[in-house]
């Protein structure tokens, strides 16, 4: 799990793939997918490892069960409970972590790291024919325990990224948005903002956590070309470190308003929406994804 989930990234995310994008209202329906996992209690990651090895196994592929875990750092752990001042040790670096990519390459690896894949080093020595062959069973192998493990009404592997997304994205608004504490402190976030001259569309915690991260991504999509979505490898511009500077000072400036506007709302936010990511990872573990 990235410290930059923190910053509003994953809130974008799940706006833009769940087809609400940006600030706006989102529908507050219970997706179809939303309590389709088997019962709480059950240890489902490793119930999908073994169905998925056991699956790869008929296919002729030596595969591992493998349920990674988080390898966290003192200061990931303090991002995920709201700290102020790990917050804006962060911001005042990297703002949201949109236009520090190419100021600070080495911000794409930071985060908490994952632990290993027993996996990694026997694909690592596939052929190009024989990778292929193997991703394919590998992810036939994990649609079929999405459905029969998870039950998860998926007919291909991408539906597994649209479910999640859509029980990740319920229960956000469920349990975050219904929040009235988080309600009331969104509220006060909001009003900050505006008096500082910021445009607020919406005060929804979920819709609210996620405003300055929006702003600039979209922002770095337009300046590189990407507004009609992710381009084909070797397309598109791309910024040098001193174009894109002069943008993260913007971000910048931008991200620590928000900070100290949102101080009170963050500490109370980040944790619970920690506790739904988690939720969701453990109820929807399959390798498919940004959940993961």
């Amino acid at each position: 799990m990235s410290a930059r989930l923190y910053t509003g990234i994953l809130a974008l995310s799940l706006a833009v793939l769940a087809g609400c994008g940006g600030q706006g209202e989102q529908n507050t329906a219970a997706p179809a997918g939303e309590g389709a996992s088997p019962d709480s209690g059950q240890n489902k990651p490793r119930l999908v490892q073994d169905h998925v090895a056991a699956c790869m196994k008929e296919q002729g592929f030596k595969y591992i069960s493998y349920t990674p875990s988080d390898v966290k750092t003192e200061e990931d752990r303090k991002m995920e409970s709201g700290d102020y001042e790990t917050m804006k040790k962060y911001r005042s670096k990297y703002g949201y972590g949109s236009f520090a990519f190419e100021v600070y390459p080495e911000h794409r690896d930071s985060g908490a790291r994952r632990s290993p894949n027993p996996n990694d080093k026997m694909t690592g020595s596939l052929s190009a024919a024989q990778r292929t062959a193997y991703d394919k069973a590998h992810n036939a192998c994990s649609l079929s325990a999405a459905k029969s493990v998870l039950g998860m009404k998926v007919s291909k592997y991408d539906d597994i990224l649209k479910e999640q997304v859509a029980v990740m994205t319920g229960m956000r608004q469920r349990i975050l948005d219904g929040d009235p504490n988080l309600v009331q402190l969104a509220q006060k976030f909001g009003d900050c903002m505006k008096a500082k001259g910021y445009e607020i569309t919406s005060m929804k915690p979920t819709n609210i956590v996620g405003r300055g991260a929006s702003t600039f991504i979209q922002e770095r999509s337009k300046v590189l070309g990407l507004d009609d979505g992710p381009p084909e490898e070797g397309e598109g511009k791309k910024l040098s470190p001193t174009q894109a500077r002069a943008y993260l000072a913007k971000e910048i400036k931008d991200a620590l308003d928000d900070l100290e506007c949102g101080k009170d709302f963050y500490a109370a936010y980040t944790p619970k929406e920690t506790e739904v990511f988690d939720q969701v990872r453990q109820d929807y573990s399959v390798e498919s994804g940004i959940i993961w």
